[in-house]
């Protein structure tokens, strides 16, 4: 989902100090408590968001009302179409929704070639299919379509509402948000002002992604990446904003931390990975560029610092860290 994040200051104030913009993905819950005070220290700005959301397509008006109340019941937002190839549109824009909730029998397109373009396009948006009868339910399983689970119309709402929640997940716990390229990743019409806060920001590259996905398979690959994201997810402290920011990137950003306690970070999240086993004896690494913020530094200066520092660290060989 999109976190704006404006500058939030009194008239008085605001003639002392030039308005904020910046644009970044988040959560919902970016703004509440020691990350809303961080983030205003740091920046001199106040978070707000708009929620993550699922694409429900269903020509049904009464089903299509059901499957609406159990998303909103969940805190998320809903775009609703009727056809399949609207489905796959607005799947296949951006930003990306947390989840596809679609008719198997949908009209122009079926649900079932709307999950496998999303597929073919490399789009792991989680899918929930809905068939009307076994016969249609159980060829549907037969496909075993990836990251797809299917019910029946019939469905009781609990059962409903325990599957949006659970393919969901990321979007409605927490997990890594995807960078929404729809806009520049930052806005900023200031800069942070010298001897404010400190800001430290990681940026993780899955080493060998491509090379995995085309020996391999995308599976594969993607295990690659939820183990990654597993990883950062799980050291990051809950001041830190991790999202996924290119196909094979996470970005962290550590608020009131300087460059050394950020590369321990990523020391951190590298040691973890070393522990992971994969299929056909793969494991997975990635490498790191850390920076820290300086006086009259935007966030995407400094972003871009560590960009080339983690290209700088693959020139050296994969899996180092600058």
């Amino acid at each position: 989902m999109c976190t704006e994040i404006h500058c939030a200051k009194s008239n008085h104030q605001e003639k002392q100090h030039k308005s904020r913009q910046i644009l970044i993905a988040g959560h919902t819950w970016l703004g509440r408590g020691p990350r809303f005070t961080q983030w205003q220290r740091c920046c001199g700005a106040v978070i707000v968001t708009r929620p993550a959301f699922v694409v429900i397509a269903e020509p049904d008006p009464a089903c299509a009302a059901r499957c609406e109340e159990a998303v909103r019941s969940l805190r998320l937002a809903v775009r609703s179409v009727v056809t399949g190839d609207k489905a796959l549109a607005a799947v296949l824009g951006t930003p990306s929704p947390a989840l596809l909730l679609a008719n198997a029998l949908l009209p122009r397109v079926d649900g079932a070639s709307v999950v496998r373009h999303m597929r073919a396009a490399q789009i792991n948006v989680p899918a929930i299919l809905l068939g009307d009868n076994p016969g249609l339910l159980a060829r549907l399983r037969d496909l075993r379509l990836p990251y797809t689970e299917i019910l029946s119309t019939d469905v009781d709402r609990e059962e409903l509402r325990a599957a949006i929640s659970r393919m969901a997940a990321p979007a409605i716990e927490g997990g890594l948000s995807t960078r929404d390229n729809s806009e520049p990743p930052f806005r900023e019409s200031s800069r942070p002002e010298e001897g404010g806060s400190r800001l430290s920001v990681v940026l993780f590259e899955v080493d060998q992604l491509i090379r995995i996905n085309d020996q391999y398979g995308h599976a594969v690959g993607d295990r690659m990446l939820a183990e990654v994201e597993r990883a950062i997810a799980g050291l990051r402290r809950a001041s830190d904003i991790a999202i996924r920011w290119e196909g094979d990137e996470f970005l962290v950003l550590m608020p009131d931390v300087d460059e050394k306690e950020a590369c321990g970070f990523a020391e951190r999240v590298q040691s973890a990975l070393a522990l992971v086993q994969l299929p056909n004896g793969l494991g997975v690494s990635v490498t790191v560029g850390t920076a820290e913020m300086t006086g009259g530094e935007s966030i995407q200066d400094v972003i871009g610092r560590a960009d080339q520092l983690l290209y700088r660290a693959k020139a050296a060989g994969r899996n180092p860290k600058r």
